[in-house]
């Protein structure tokens, strides 16, 4: 997108946790000809101060309200732990600025929906994670679906598993929250999977879950709270099957309690091949497979833009670009709304031993 080459959008940043310093706070630089950290904020002084220090913030507040009040940020980005989700986006909204939120949007449809009227009436854009379809591989594979290079898709299937933070021993922030009801890993990491089956697939229709907790305690081994004894109370084990219509599906796991996985994060099977789809820091991060051959690695065009670095960041270089070229978000409130509405029916699902039907599109 082409902006105002003459024009900076200041940032805030609300909550300088873990993913904060390691994914957000240092890509910002790639992309300080547009914009620029005015503020960091945090309940912990330490922390929001060592923020502003490090990557060249204006100023460091502990309170939420002080950083909205700041004239300078134009935009937050809302990097509070999940159950904050929902508050502290709207306070921003309500407070006239600009949004980049993480994932999950809020923690009901109707939160959701009170955000998305908020921006809209107050002619703000709305940003939501995950962003991570932006990148160059993921947006190529995309198109190479959309645009009927292995025919037409009938079926799915995507991991969203890992160990858990508390089984990451880099992870520097208490892993706790992720394991308590409102978390789990289908809002951790299988949400990545379900945004980009929606981005490729469409809304989905139903949705049909099973879940449970495997085990209901965890030792911590990350270096924020080695060794802390965490009980589990949100389901940590989970299977998802999406009903896209027309007879066509998908599958998902999403847990804590793998170690390790093998493979592809999603595979698309359709009538003339198969394309997997890779993290998109592997390495190929795209094959093709197609009748009567074996798999093939493809490369991505030089035309798509080349952003591996920024990784998570990428979705505030589009909040930033939106802003600074009006154009409607890619990343829309809407699309968040309708992924949090698969997770939610998931668990629902879960719980009653029925399908059910969704009610949001995008």
């Amino acid at each position: 997108m082409m902006g105002d080459e003459t024009r900076r959008i200041g940032l805030g940043v609300i909550g300088c946790g873990d993913v904060a310093f390691r994914s957000y706070l240092p890509p910002l630089a790639e992309f300080a000809d547009k914009a620029r950290l005015v503020a960091t904020c945090d309940v912990s002084a330490e922390r929001a101060e060592q923020a502003r220090e490090r990557f060249g913030a204006e100023h460091a507040y502990t309170d939420a309200g002080e950083l909205l009040e700041d004239a300078a940020v134009e935009a937050v980005i809302n990097l509070t732990p999940v159950r904050h989700h929902f508050s502290v986006g709207l306070q921003c909204l309500e407070a006239g600025k600009h949004l980049y939120q993480e994932k999950p949007i809020a923690g009901t449809v109707e939160e959701a929906d009170r955000l998305i009227a908020a921006a809209e009436e107050r002619g703000l854009t709305l940003v939501c994670a995950p962003a991570t379809n932006l990148l160059p591989s993921r947006s190529y594979g995309r198109a190479l679906i959309t645009g009927g290079k292995i025919g037409r898709v009938v079926l799915a299937v995507a991991h969203g598993s890992a160990g858990g933070p508390a089984r990451w021993e880099g992870y520097s922030s208490d892993p706790t929250w992720f394991y308590q009801e409102g978390a789990g890993p289908v809002i951790d990491t299988g949400v990545y999977a379900i945004d980009y089956l929606v981005d490729t697939l469409g809304p989905a229709r139903r949705v049909f879950g099973f879940a449970g907790i495997a085990f209901p305690e965890v030792v911590s081994r990350a270096r924020g709270a080695p060794g802390k004894r965490i009980k589990v109370t949100a389901p940590d084990n989970s299977v998802i099957a999406l009903d896209f219509g027309e007879a066509v599906f998908a599958c998902l796991d999403s847990s804590f309690c793998v170690l390790g996985q093998h493979g592809p994060a999603l595979e698309f099977y359709g009538e003339e091949g198969v394309l997997a789809v890779h993290h998109w820091w592997d390495q190929p991060a795209l094959e093709i497979m197609r009748p009567g051959g074996g798999w093939e690695a493809v490369t991505v065009p030089a035309d798509f833009p080349a952003l591996p670095g920024l990784g998570w960041a990428v979705g505030v270089l589009h909040l930033v670009e939106c802003l600074l070229s009006a154009a409607k978000p890619v990343l829309s409130g809407q699309r968040a709304r309708h992924v949090l509405e698969i997770m939610l029916a998931a668990g629902e699902s879960s719980r009653s031993g029925r399908a059910v039907d969704l009610r949001t599109t995008f």
